[in-house]
Formats: structure tokens, sequence, C-alpha cells
């Protein structure tokens, strides 16, 4: 028999039993919408005035085959304070606010004996805590209140600054100091349970609020084609199939969360590095046609269910709450060596700037390592460069190609996997940057011509490309040996056929017999 539990941390609720006087002692059974519990990390609360007297678990009583909680609770007065009771729901990971019967404090008191407990009946009423990050937060809502129509309730407990945020994907409302939230989100009806929202703040804070628990069955999340904001209207986490299990998902599929991303084939399911799907957590679906579908039932999973990975490979060193959005990159590293195995970790950067890390998943059937990178940045696009880091010895390796950061941009897919070729080894991202060269195009942006200038402090074998948002190569304006010195070429804005190509964003392509620089370009005339 296998003991079944969700993996999720139970509120703190810690007190200092000698800062109070006078205690009171309660003996209870717990019964949870109905049934009674028999689950020993379920726990029970007294508040008094808001502040917690007293917590404890159920445990068992074998000599009246019972579960029982033992709860003492403290005052600073002998008589008369009003008593809130609260229950932690272990295996649902969620706390009930409407709890019966209801106390008042009376020193030395006991209520309920061990072979007469007191029966404390938590009921459909639940206390969500969000816990909301500085800067952009992914959240949805799943509990059932009309406060959601009111950001104002709703986020009544969030210390909001001028220029805090919160984003639907039509509406949004933005926080004021003297009117408080106001905007077209609040217009158009608040908050909505399908939905996932993007909330930005100055300052750590958390959304306290109260409601009924949603059935999920009942409430659809509908898509149209293309991208949708959506939420999760479970209250337990779950694993990404079957959250998704009712969905008639499409080749080509992608849903992504803050961190990460996984894309469905109709030969493997649901594949990357986004593998569970969490409560409160907002999720982005990119779909090929328009439908609905339900979210299951809630259900408990066991040990081997440790929520998943909500994440794209290790990245600790960066916060995604810094970004208002992020792209996904499937690729694949290429060598003329074997890659060795599972610690060679890639990294996107902007300049300097870390922006992304990946670590490998292996793909029995293609018998090669897969990586799925989530990359993050803002509005504007920017040139992505990568890197390679052997975890083991910490030794660092330059990658060929650059990609172009576009916001919501899905670079590669399962089918074709953006390939990413090794360089040689290098000692540092200097070797990475257009310093190298220092080239420079101009005007940018530009119309109908480019001018494209570099330096090279030694000969080379130069080969100068260009490169569409979708990392294609346009054309090859230069590819032979070139002597130490200034050079400067132009380019027409065509592509390898002569054609002219559309307006929109490319990259200028550097490379030498030793590195590689790139400089992001706009093309602001049409064909």
């Amino acid at each position: 028999l296998i003991d079944l539990r969700v993996y999720k941390e139970g509120p703190d609720w810690d007190f200092t039993p000698t800062d109070f006087e006078f205690t009171m002692n309660v003996v209870g059974i717990l019964s949870v919408d109905g049934i009674l519990s028999n689950d020993i990390n379920d726990r029970i609360a007294a508040f008094i005035n808001g502040e917690c007297r007293g917590a404890a678990n159920l445990q068992y009583i074998p000599e009246y085959d019972m579960y029982e909680v033992y709860l003492d609770i403290f005052s600073s007065v002998s008589v008369g304070d009003e008593i809130e009771l609260r229950v932690w729901n272990a295996s649902e990971g969620i706390i009930h606010t409407d709890v019966n019967p209801d106390m008042y404090f009376v020193h030395n008191t006991v209520l309920g004996l061990p072979a007469t407990p007191i029966p404390i009946e938590a009921m459909n009423t639940y206390e969500q805590i969000i816990p909301i990050r500085k800067g952009w937060n992914w959240v949805s809502f799943n509990l059932e209140t009309t406060d959601l129509m009111d950001l104002d309730l709703i986020l009544k407990d969030i210390q909001a600054t001028t220029g805090s945020l919160v984003k639907g994907q039509r509406w949004f409302d933005a926080y004021s100091s003297s009117s408080g939230w106001n905007g077209s989100l609040s217009l158009n009806g608040g908050l909505q349970y399908d939905d996932m929202y993007k909330i930005y703040l100055t300052n750590p804070d958390s959304v306290i609020y109260s409601g009924s628990k949603l059935d999920p069955a009942t409430t659809a999340i509908n898509l149209t084609s293309n991208w949708n904001w959506v939420g999760f209207t479970p209250n337990t986490p779950m694993p990404l199939d079957q959250a998704l299990g009712y969905y008639n998902a499409q080749q080509g599929d992608l849903i992504k969360s803050q961190t990460g991303f996984s894309i469905y084939d109709n030969n493997l399911g649901w594949i990357g590095s986004l593998t569970s799907m969490q409560p409160n957590k907002g999720y982005m679906m990119k779909v090929s046609q328009a439908s609905n579908f339900y979210y299951p039932q809630s259900i408990i999973f066991g040990p081997l269910f440790k929520q998943g990975s909500s994440g794209s490979g290790n990245d600790s060193e960066i916060d995604p709450a810094d970004f208002p959005f992020n792209m996904s990159v499937v690729a694949e590293l290429i060598s003329n060596d074997p890659i060795p195995g599972d610690y060679l970790e890639i990294e996107a950067w902007t300049g300097e700037e870390l922006r992304g890390m990946g670590a490998p998943i292996w793909d029995a059937n293609k018998n090669l390592w897969i990586y799925y990178l989530t990359v993050y940045g803002y509005e504007s696009p920017e040139v992505v460069s990568m890197t390679v880091t052997d975890t083991r010895t910490g030794e660092q390796y330059g990658i060929t190609e650059s990609i172009t950061y576009i916001p919501d941009l899905i670079h590669g897919s399962y089918t074709t996997p953006v390939p990413l070729h090794l360089s040689g080894s290098i000692s540092g991202l200097d070797l990475m940057t257009n310093s190298v060269f220092e080239l420079k195009a101009y005007p940018n942006p530009f119309g109908e011509s480019l001018n494209i200038r570099y330096q090279l402090k030694e000969s080379s074998w130069v080969r100068v490309e260009i490169y569409d948002a979708l990392g294609q190569k346009v054309c090859i304006l230069q590819d032979e040996l070139i002597a130490s010195g200034p050079v400067k070429i132009s380019w027409n804005g065509r592509n390898s056929f002569g054609t002219k190509v559309a307006k929109g964003v490319y990259s200028v392509r550097v490379t030498t017999n030793k590195n590689t620089a790139n400089q992001l370009i706009i093309k602001t005339s049409p064909y």
C-alpha cells in the first residue's frame, strides 16, 4: 500500500506559548467537506484577533480507533476572546477558513474528551495565499468568489505602489495611490478563473483571498488559434499529460509557464522542460485550432510525483520575475566529436547578461540530447549568443550560431530542433561580443541599403551572413580570406535569389577563424 501525498509546504502557524498566561484545551475529530479525516498531516489552528494561538495535527488513537486532535489554545485574558478555527487540508494543500464550531476562550476549560471528542467541521470555504515576487509573476485563481470582479478587494492585502500592474491577455489595470486599481480589466468584469494574469510589483508580497473550491470538470478553458493566456483550475498539482488529458492536442501545440515549456508530438505526447501544472500558476498555450477543454478533477499523487518540473534547467542565476516576456528554443548540440552526456548545459546571453540556461533531455527515439531552453527578455528584439558549460569541469565552449530574441517566439520544434554547433573552447564572454571585430551595421534601422563595417586584428577567413528573425539564413555577403584592417561592405536588402526581403528584424553575423560577432538590424522598407 502506497501512502499518497501531495508535496506542498503547510502554512506557517508558529507562535510562542510562553507569551500567554491562560490556556484552554480542545479534543476533537475533524471532518472535511462532510468526510471524517484520517490524515495525520491535517492540522487545526486556533486564531484570536488574527494571530495564531494554538495548532496541532491529528493523531491516531488506537483505543478508540479514531483520529483526534489535542489542541492547546493560549490567550492573554482569562475569558471572552473569540476563537477562529482554521484547517490545513494536507492532501489538497489548502486552508479551510469556514470551520465549525464557533468558540470563545475560557481559561482552564476542556472541550471534548478522548472518548467523546467534539466534531470540528471544515466547510467548502478556503483561504489561498499566492506569493508574489518582486517583478513579474504569472498567476491564476481557482477559488470561486465575487471578489475577483473587484481588484481593490481581491488585492486588498497587497501593498501596491504607483506603477504596479495586473495584465490580462486583452486588458490591464494599473495602480494609483490616490484611486486604487483602475483600467480596462476592471471595466470588463475583473479577473476570470480560466485566464492567466501577469502581476508586476515593486516589492514582494502575497495575494490572500478566500472562496469556495471550483469544479474543474465544469469550468471550461476556451482556446482560440494562436496564443492563449490560461489559468489552472484544479487545487492540486498534476503531471502535464494528465492535466491536459481532456485537451485534443495537435502536432506542434505548445504550453509554457514562466520558467519552462513543452511541445506536443503525436507519437510522444507532451515533451519538454515543463512536466507539471501547479495551482495558482499561469500558462500560455499556442494552439493550431480553436477549441475548449476541461481539466480533470483534482487528484492526489504519490511519492513519485513531486510536482514535476516547472522550469527549464538550472536557472538559479536568473530571476524570471525580472522579465515580462520569454521565448522558447528547442535545440540540439552539434559537434565533430560525440556529445558526451547530460553534463553539458547551454547558456543564452545578451551581451554579458545571462538570459537562459538549459540542461539536455535524452530522446531515445532520436538517440540524441535535446535542449528545451527558455530565454527571458523584454519587448524589444535582441541578439542572443550561446555558450556551453561542462558542469563537471566548468570549462566553457562557444557556439557558432546566435539567435534573435523576440517575445513569445518559438525557435525550432521537436521534429526540427535548432542546430547549435560547438566551436572551440573559450575563456570568457568577451570573445562572443562585437568588440572583437569592432562590428558596426548602419544606418539602423535602414530602408533599402545597409552598410557593414568591421575591423580585423589579424588576417582571417571571413564569412558575413544575414539571418532572419527565425534564424534562417537569408544570404552570404562575403566568404573569403581578408587581410587585417578595416573592411566595409553593403547589403542591398535582397536574399540569395536576388529577391527583396520583407521589412522586419534581421541580424548580421561575421565569422572568422576564431570568433563570431552579431548585430541586430531592422529593415523598415517593404518588399
